[in-house]
């Protein structure tokens, strides 16, 4: 996953609209929205009342079970840009004395 989130950055034309959550949704959602915001507000001075939005949310946690995997190989290929990749975890632990 962590490789398609940074080949998605490189490319982002690559995965169309495609998001990983709820943060990334909102991140491409909140722009359009504030433009939308600013543009009814807009109208809304002039007295002309404007379209509101429409958002549709959908679960697809098993949308993978009749996914061509001949054509999402070939994505995958045009996608990943190096032929491997090195994926490192950092964690720190820390321990603070409490006082007495």
């Amino acid at each position: 996953m962590q490789v398609l989130k940074l080949e998605s950055r490189r490319q982002p034309n690559a995965l169309g609209g495609s998001v990983f959550g709820y943060a990334d949704a909102h991140a491409a959602l909140a722009p359009a929205l504030r433009r939308w915001r600013a543009a009814a507000a807009a109208r809304a001075t002039r007295g002309k009342p404007g379209p509101k939005p429409f958002l549709a949310a959908f679960d697809i946690s098993r949308a993978f079970d009749g996914v061509d995997t001949g054509r999402l190989l070939a994505l995958a290929r045009r996608l990943l840009a190096k032929p491997a990749y090195t994926i490192v975890k950092h964690s720190e632990v820390g321990c603070r004395r409490l006082s007495s």
